[in-house]
């Protein structure tokens, strides 16, 4: 959410920094901000089976771009 609203640019208006949440009455997010894991199906499945979320976690989209701040 934050990169999202850092990087909003509106080429029309002539301020250097525009506060997007306050110049609307009503705003509306839509897009694909569901993380998933990164991996093969069947194999995410046969780790799910065995117990092995640590396995998992190294393939979750969330965690790279958290750690990528």
């Amino acid at each position: 959410y934050r990169d999202i609203v850092k990087n909003l640019n509106f080429k029309n208006f002539h301020s250097d920094r525009l506060d997007i949440l306050h110049q609307f009455d009503y705003l509306f997010w839509c897009g694909d901000l569901n993380y998933r894991i990164d991996y093969d199906r069947e194999e995410v499945i046969k780790l799910v089976e065995l117990g092995k979320y640590d396995e998992l976690f190294r393939y979750d989209q969330l965690q790279k771009e958290i750690s990528q701040e």
